[in-house]
């Protein structure tokens, strides 16, 4: 039985460990900014989801869509870059750690 649910606890595994790396990323980006405007952190975690794209691109979505300065949109864009290649990262290793434990 805990091989039908082996897939589905590793799914939600690696789903929950993304979302708690944009979260903390988020939390950084607020402390960071001089005000955190209404709906920024639904546009942080929305960007999460499209990790394509320069960091100049993401500034000026920030800029355009929420008024940030130039300097805080740029800090905003530097942490889910930083986001996108931490979950990255975690992502490789997970499946490499999931690979290592379900060979035989």
């Amino acid at each position: 039985m805990l091989h039908r649910l082996a897939p589905a606890i590793l799914i939600l595994s690696l789903l929950s460990l993304m979302f708690a790396i944009s979260l903390f990323n988020m939390w950084l980006a607020k402390r960071k900014v001089s005000e955190w405007k209404r709906f920024s952190s639904w546009q942080f975690l929305q960007s999460m989801l499209s990790p394509v794209g320069a960091s100049e691109a993401k500034a000026s979505i920030w800029m355009r869509r929420f008024g940030y300065g130039n300097a805080d949109a740029q800090r905003l864009a530097n942490f889910q870059t930083i986001a996108n290649f931490e979950q990255l990262i975690c992502m490789c290793i997970w499946i490499l750690i999931v690979a290592l434990l379900t060979s035989k």
